[in-house]
């Protein structure tokens, strides 16, 4: 997501979390992640800092499962 680089995060209207439900710990969110915002780990799953993230969509584009939900 090229367009979002520069663009403050406070003025895009999404976030991202994890459906837990969904999500087969795999960890690909984790390493796709530029900032650091996803942590945790495959016995107990992966969960987003808001704080951290900076809502580039790059944990989004690589769940195959669709666990990383844009809300």
């Amino acid at each position: 997501m090229a367009w979002l680089v520069g663009y403050p995060r406070e003025k895009i209207n999404w976030h991202p979390s994890i459906d837990p439900e969904k999500c087969v710990k795999c960890g690909m969110c984790f390493k796709a992640c530029p900032v650091g915002a996803i942590s945790g780990n495959r016995e107990k799953g992966y969960v987003i800092d808001q704080e951290k993230c900076i809502r580039c969509g790059q944990c989004f584009e690589v769940c195959k499962p669709a666990a990383v939900l844009r809300q």
